[in-house]
This record gives structure tokens, C-alpha cells and sequence, in this order.
């Protein structure tokens, strides 16, 4: 019964789709999804952050463009340690937060949210918002930021 109600949720708001068999990495890039709304693509980010798929939004249109792998996880991983040398020991607010997949909006302006691979920034306690704020991406992101997108594999085509 929720099955053909989420359909229907989902054929109405044009909510992307994820594919229902298992995907290879020569399959991608995958479209997932047409005419889908900013709003909409927001909505499917924050039901699907875990999947482990890399999603792209262009003019409407929703692929998966990338997939997790060990490969992905181990360069992750070793790109948040290298930006996490500078707070030496300190577990607990450090001068430099490092984070991996938190969403924000893209640098393009263009009012989508993306996910890095890894996202580093000052902490606010050590470098506050100014008291006028900049201009800065959408919502006004004071902070200037570092985001790092890896990409595993031997294709450069994108």
C-alpha cells in the first residue's frame, strides 16, 4: 500500500529514482531522473546521502556520475588526515574543522546543493562572522572554504 502511494508521491513531484538492480562503474554515468525541480533534487539529496552514489543535477536532469569505492574511501580518508595535521592532536575544537560528504550550495551560484568528498574550513570560534556579511555564495558563507572532489579511475572524459 505505501509502495503505490510513494509511486505516486514520486511520479507527481518528479522525484528522482534510483536504479533498482546493481550499477558497475562502466554503466555511469546513469540518468536518473528528468524536469526535476531544484526543490525536488534537495528533497532526494537529503533521503539519499547514504547510498554511496555521487549525484549530479544539470538544467533538471539528475545522474549518478560516480559510485563509492575502497579506492575513493582510502584517498578520502588520507585527504582528511592531511588537513587535520595542522590541529595536531586536538580531538575537540580544533582551529581547522575537516569533514567529509556534508552538503553545501556549489561555488557556481547556481542554488544546487552538492556533497565533497572532503570539506575543510576555519572554525568559527577562532575566526567568527564578520560583522557585515560578504557576498559570498548562496545563504552568504562568509568563510572561504576548501572542497576536494576525487575521482578513482583510469577515464578522464569527465
Amino acid at each position: 500500500m505505501f509502495h503505490n502511494l510513494k509511486r505516486k508521491f514520486d511520479k507527481k513531484f518528479k522525484i528522482p529514482k534510483l536504479p533498482k538492480g546493481s550499477i558497475r562503474f562502466d554503466d555511469l554515468p546513469i540518468s536518473i531522473g528528468q524536469n526535476i525541480s531544484v526543490k525536488n533534487y534537495h528533497h532526494f539529496l537529503d533521503s539519499n546521502e547514504s547510498s554511496g552514489y555521487k549525484f549530479e543535477y544539470n538544467n533538471g536532469k539528475v545522474s549518478i556520475v560516480y559510485m563509492s569505492s575502497r579506492e575513493l574511501a582510502a584517498t578520502v580518508s588520507l585527504l582528511q588526515r592531511y588537513f587535520n595535521l595542522p590541529n595536531g592532536d586536538i580531538i575537540w575544537y580544533p582551529t581547522i574543522d575537516v569533514c567529509g560528504d556534508a552538503f553545501h550550495f556549489s561555488p557556481a551560484g547556481n542554488g544546487v546543493k552538492i556533497a565533497a568528498d572532503v570539506v575543510v574550513y576555519p572554525a568559527k570560534s577562532y575566526v567568527p562572522d564578520p560583522p557585515i556579511p560578504g557576498l559570498g555564495p548562496p545563504h552568504g558563507n562568509s568563510h572561504a572554504r576548501i572542497i576536494c572532489e576525487v575521482a578513482v579511475g583510469q577515464n578522464v572524459a569527465n
